[in-house]
């Protein structure tokens, strides 16, 4: 019965149209090819046309050290005679990237895409990692794929974005490397009932024409739900993608995750590495969650490895940005030269309307270690998503080193939070950005008993707050703390909720 549901709602008359971070008006713009290419794919049943998983032989055997040892050969990037200064490689299927993709390729602006098939002389196979005749045959295609560019004018050009696996992609800036992911889409991300998690089935790419941007379609496919993304890539000094995208809703959908971003966060800021295990003090992609409210309020949650996985939501009367920080950029903190934690990007998503009424979700899951992304934030709307029901995005993403351009005034960059052996906590908030000729008083709101404060206390461009609270037991953890001068507000909204 529950699949005659699905069937019947499919072919039934449209339930009604979302828009988010898209104006009325704006609702049909898209491009005659995104219209032709949502035709092709708004009628898709569920894993029509994929390819089969390899889930045998020597590809699905693959470690991963063993799958490192297949590089693309850097001589043979695609697009070399567009005219212009983007390159295209692949992913090669293996390891844990068995789900293979198929692409297209649009030669120009008018015209049908071509597939593209996979080709095994564009890769290497170091010490003999598997033999690739064995491959013939095989119904594969690539795992993914990878463009590259120039991120800073008179440098070599290098990797800007990459789609690899599910519908999971990463970016990078000019002086950034590779952290924290965008996802396509999440579905239910931290529900008792279990994650859905979308994939990007099929892409079309446009050969580009000029330096500045590269344009690339995507079919994403769930059982929830299908539909057609537009990407347009933007490196630079901030590496933006605009998304645009059309989603129709095979289901009902008790949690549509909007712009979801994942990271990994282990240790620092007075949580501590595994006792005698490590010299380095902070580990982590990212450091905390912030978002611009319409009403002007930029709230910052500082991340955290928990005890047990947490869920928390942030509820906003609208959301104008919101994303996962990096906001700690200095190398001394990580003492790790290897993985450049103080040069991962900021992820920030920046709705081109502002999203409507909702909450922004942070899911924390405890992790042994920094190999695993334990991060997931999203905006959800209030009102859920019923079967039959099209859903028009329209966003940026940016990739790149610290807080948005437009977040101005006191921001904390720092906030030791460490446990007592009575079962308090002590809180040691920095602040900088603040005007030099404010009297900061750090205002605090909580449930639980505040046993003991500071004044605000001066260190050069910084300002220090440290308070203490006690546990008590059936009242809300949660703490709000930010800096006033009277009736003027002088930085962001610090949230945090304390573990019991």
């Amino acid at each position: 019965m529950a699949l005659l549901a699905i069937v019947f709602c499919q072919t039934q008359t449209l339930a009604d149209q979302r828009l988010f971070g898209v104006a009325a008006g704006e609702a049909a713009a898209v491009s005659p090819r995104f219209q032709e290419l949502w035709k092709a794919v708004e009628k898709r049943k569920f894993g029509e046309n994929a390819y089969p998983i390899v889930n045998y032989g020597p590809l699905a055997e693959l470690g991963y050290d063993e799958y490192r040892k297949i590089v693309y050969d850097p001589a043979k990037k695609q697009w070399a005679d567009s005219g212009s200064s983007w390159r295209l490689d692949y992913f090669h299927p293996g390891y844990i990237f068995r789900e293979c993709i198929r692409l297209n390729e649009f030669q120009s602006k008018a015209g049908n895409a071509k597939p593209i098939e996979i080709d095994t002389s564009l890769f290497e196979y170091h010490q003999g990692v598997i033999d690739p005749n064995h491959l013939q045959g095989d119904p594969i295609c690539y795992a993914g794929f990878r463009l590259w560019n120039h991120l800073e004018a008179g440098k070599p050009i290098s990797e800007v974005v990459a789609f690899l696996g599910a519908s999971y992609f990463r970016a990078v800036a000019a002086d950034t490397v590779y952290g924290a992911s965008a996802r396509g889409l999440a579905i239910d991300c931290g529900a008792a009932k279990g994650e859905e998690f979308p994939v990007f089935r099929e892409f079309w790419l446009e050969k580009p024409t000029n330096d500045q941007s590269a344009t690339f379609y995507a079919w994403l496919d769930s059982k929830s739900a299908t539909g057609l993304y537009q990407f347009t890539v933007i490196p630079g000094e901030w590496t933006r993608i605009e998304v645009r995208a059309r989603l129709l809703a095979r289901n009902d959908i008790e949690k549509l995750g909007v712009a979801p971003i994942t990271s990994m966060w282990t240790w620092g800021d007075g949580q501590s590495p595994p006792e005698g295990q490590e010299f380095r003090p902070e580990v982590h992609d990212s450091d905390g969650l912030l978002a611009e409210s319409v009403t002007g309020e930029w709230l910052f949650r500082p991340v955290r490895n928990p005890d047990a996985t947490r869920l928390s939501a942030f509820y906003l009367p609208g959301v104008k940005g919101f994303g996962l920080l990096q906001r700690d950029r200095d190398v001394k903190n990580y003492k790790d030269q290897e993985a450049n934690y103080h040069r991962r990007p900021t992820v920030w998503i920046r709705p081109k309307g502002a999203f409507p009424a909702g909450r922004i979700e942070l899911l924390e899951i405890e992790s042994p270690g920094e190999w695993i992304d334990n991060l997931a934030t999203f905006w959800t709307p209030d009102e859920p998503i019923r079967c039959g029901d099209v859903i028009e995005l329209a966003y940026s993403i940016d990739f790149g080193p610290g807080d948005p351009a437009e977040h101005v005034g006191g921001k904390v960059v720092e906030s030791r939070i460490e446990r007592q052996a009575d079962g308090g906590t002590q809180f040691v908030l920095t602040f900088t950005g603040v005007k030099p000729e404010a009297d900061p008083e750090l205002m605090i709101e909580t449930e639980l008993p505040v046993e003991s404060r500071t004044d605000v206390v001066r260190q050069g461009d910084r300002l220090i707050a440290t308070f203490t609270t006690a546990s008590k037991t059936g009242v809300s953890r949660e703490i709000r703390a930010c800096l006033k001068d009277g009736s003027d507000y002088l930085s962001e909204t610090w949230s945090y909720q304390c573990q019991p």
